[in-house]
């Protein structure tokens, strides 16, 4: 009898399984809380993160659109003026391309010196310069000199070949034409033979260029009576030219 007892005893005391589960489903449930708050607090993560990114690329977006929009309120040729060592840049010339028109020159009663001299400057500056009436130039000095000289000047030749040089014009445009070339860097610089080929002389006025508004210096006009000087037409008859 008394084992009986030791063994109920026994079994009262030993907790019973029924016990012990309900004791273990709240911790595998607060187990499965805590990872759904971690994976939620992961997505939630996430999202900021790509919603950050998602902003700051609207940022960037609306910069370059800002920056687009101040290049297209700048002043036109802004952009594509090349700048110099000091950071300014360069106004464009309207005649430095081929494509603008010429600025037409009627050479009458001006000094041969002086319209040389100011043309060469004009071609140094990239503007297209067309001559006409180039026979109506003026050179200075008395008419038997000035004949004489260049009777001279006409004999300089090469000694093996006269065809080697120098060549000696006898038209009143080439004439004009290579004096305004020496007054150019031709030789020594690129420049000058760049220049030189936006030049045109003409005799007489042709009828391409009779629309055009005809420019006259100034300061290359003779200051006394047209009997002191000998027009380019007369000095190149004597030498030679034939109309």
């Amino acid at each position: 009898m008394a084992e009986g007892n030791d063994a109920s005893s026994r079994q009262d005391d030993m907790p019973s399984e029924d016990a012990a589960a309900p004791s273990s489903q709240p911790a595998e449930e607060n187990k499965e809380q805590v990872l759904e708050l971690s994976l939620d607090s992961k997505k939630e993560a996430s999202a900021e993160i790509q919603e950050d990114a998602g902003s700051e690329g609207d940022l960037a977006a609306k910069g370059r659109d800002s920056d687009d929009s101040g290049a297209g309120d700048a002043p036109a040729g802004a952009a594509g003026t090349p700048k110099t060592r000091s950071g300014k840049g360069k106004t464009p010339n309207p005649h430095a391309d081929g494509t603008d028109r010429p600025i037409v020159v009627d050479a009458s009663n001006h000094v041969a010196g002086r319209l040389s001299s100011l043309v060469a400057k004009m071609l140094l500056k990239g503007n297209r310069i067309s001559l006409v009436n180039c026979e109506r130039i003026m050179i200075s000095g008395t008419r038997s000199n000035t004949i004489h000289e260049y009777r001279q000047f006409l004999k300089i030749n090469s000694i093996i070949n006269p065809k080697h040089g120098p060549v000696h014009y006898r038209r009143p445009d080439t004439v004009i034409t290579k004096m305004i070339r020496g007054m150019l860097p031709f030789e020594k610089k690129p420049s000058g033979k760049t220049s030189h080929k936006r030049l045109r002389a003409y005799v007489g006025s042709p009828k391409e260029l009779k629309p055009f508004k005809k420019v006259q210096f100034e300061k290359a006009m003779i200051r006394r009576s047209a009997s002191s000087y000998t027009t380019m037409g007369e000095l190149c008859r004597v030498i030679g030219w034939t109309e």
